[in-house]
C-alpha cells in the first residue's frame, strides 16, 4: 500500500471498501480533504460472482459507491474537497467481458472523481 507520510490521525488503512466507507464517515467531520480509494471489486465477486453476470456486479458497485458518496457529501463540512479513486481491484478476477465492459477493461484505467462541497 502506498503511504503519503500523513500522521496517523489522517490516515486509515481499512481491509475492504466497506471498512473504507465506515472509517471515512468517522473522519468526515474533522477534515477539509477526503481522499478515498475504493478497490475491492473482489469482495463483491466472491459474494455474488458465481451467480451474477459481470455487468450486474459493476452496476451494484456503481450504485453502492454512489450512495456512499451522497452520504459523505451530506455529512461533510462546507468546502471539504473530495478525491475518490477506484480501480478494478487488488487481484485479477476471472470474468469474461464483452462489448463496452471489455473495452473498459482493456483501458485498465482507474476512475477518479474530484469535487468540493459548497454552500447549500
Amino acid at each position: 500500500m502506498v503511504t503519503f507520510n500523513f500522521g496517523p490521525g489522517y490516515t486509515v488503512n481499512p481491509r475492504d471498501d466497506m471498512a473504507t466507507y465506515i472509517e471515512s464517515t468517522k473522519h468526515i467531520f474533522k477534515s477539509d480533504l477526503l481522499y478515498l480509494h475504493f478497490l475491492d471489486f473482489e469482495s463483491l465477486y466472491a459474494q455474488y460472482g458465481h451467480r451474477t453476470p459481470p455487468k450486474t456486479l459493476l452496476e451494484k458497485i456503481v450504485r453502492r459507491t454512489d450512495n456512499w458518496i451522497k452520504v459523505l457529501l451530506r455529512q461533510a463540512r462546507k468546502d471539504t474537497l473530495f478525491i475518490i479513486i477506484g480501480n478494478h481491484g487488488r487481484h485479477p478476477v476471472p470474468l469474461d467481458y464483452d462489448g463496452k465492459l471489455a473495452e473498459w477493461r482493456k483501458a485498465n484505467a482507474p476512475i477518479a472523481i474530484m469535487f468540493q462541497k459548497r454552500t447549500e
